[in-house]
This record gives structure tokens, C-alpha cells and sequence, in this order.
């Protein structure tokens, strides 16, 4: 294929025109990077950064959805707790779960049991109630989701808790 002649002598045309001096863009750029303006620009940076860190602004903080005695409750543990809900419908109502699951307000729902038992648990502490280790070892024990073949199967007890989102010191606690 022929290539077009009047292009080819457009382009060097504007190549002849186009002037380069010493002093390119760039050049001006790394000279005025050297001064001791842009030093004392950089040094300012650093010692705001050092102070208030990368995001740190108002903008960044995190504010609770409820406060239950002194005690926040984040939207993270919130969003827990709805997962839990729903897997626990699911698990209870197997195919018609997502018809359920639409007349319930599952946030809402989850709040309200983190409320709950955050209430509970501060009036059990005010009277002192109080289960110890010993208790609490022998219930994990006795409930049988945690066994296999009628015994206390720790793996077991990892894998049923791993698979509801749940650390042992969280079922624990």
C-alpha cells in the first residue's frame, strides 16, 4: 500500500519546526526540586504526617451506631451479627428462606440483640453472676455439636465455630 506523500512531508515539516532549548520543562523541574523552598515544603509534610498520620481527619473516624452503657457498637459488629442472623435463618427455613428473610429488617434484628445481650451481660456482672471456667468447659463439652462419636472433639469445636464466623474467645465470652 502506498503511503500518502503529502503526510509524510506534513510530519517532517513539523518536525523541522518544533525547537528544543536547553532549559526543557523537566530540566526546570529538577533544578527548582533542589531549592531550599521545596526543602522546607517537604520537611512541613513530613512533620504534619508524623503528627497526624495518613487519614486521620474527622472524616476518618469511626462513630458508633449505639452506645449501650458506656460501651460502643460499630457497624462491623453489626454486619457480624446480620450474617449470623441469616445464616441461621437459612439453616431454619432451608428453600424458603428468602422469602423470610425480606419481611425482616436483619440489621435492625441484629442490633437489637447486640443490645440485648450487652444489657444482660452488664446487669449479670452488677449482681454478680458470674459462670466459671469450669462451667463453661463442661457446657462446650456436653453440647453435641461439638462431638463426635458422643465425645468432646476440639477440632471439631473449631470447625463448627470457624464456620458461623466465630473465634472461641467470642462463643466463650
Amino acid at each position: 500500500m502506498n503511503t500518502n506523500r503529502t503526510d509524510a512531508i506534513f510530519f517532517v515539516g513539523v518536525e523541522n519546526n518544533l525547537k528544543y532549548d536547553s532549559s526543557t520543562m523537566l530540566d526546570r523541574m529538577r533544578n527548582w526540586g533542589r531549592t531550599w523552598v521545596v526543602k522546607a515544603l517537604f520537611v512541613v509534610l513530613m512533620i504534619a504526617f508524623a503528627f497526624w498520620g495518613v487519614g486521620a481527619g474527622l472524616a476518618m473516624r469511626v462513630h458508633p451506631v449505639a452506645t449501650v452503657d458506656g460501651q460502643r457498637i460499630l457497624g462491623n459488629e453489626i454486619d457480624h451479627k446480620t450474617e449470623q442472623l441469616k445464616q441461621t435463618l437459612a439453616q431454619m427455613y432451608g428453600a424458603n428462606a428468602p422469602q423470610v428473610l425480606r419481611n425482616i429488617n436483619l440489621r435492625q434484628e441484629a442490633l437489637n440483640q447486640i443490645i440485648e445481650q450487652r444489657l444482660v451481660a452488664e446487669e449479670a456482672r452488677h449482681i454478680g453472676i458470674r459462670v466459671g471456667d469450669d462451667a463453661l468447659a463442661d457446657s462446650i463439652a456436653a453440647d453435641p455439636h461439638f462431638q463426635d462419636g458422643g465425645r468432646f472433639d476440639p477440632e471439631r469445636y473449631q470447625e463448627v465455630l470457624a464456620a458461623n464466623g466465630l473465634l472461641p474467645s467470642d462463643y466463650e465470652a
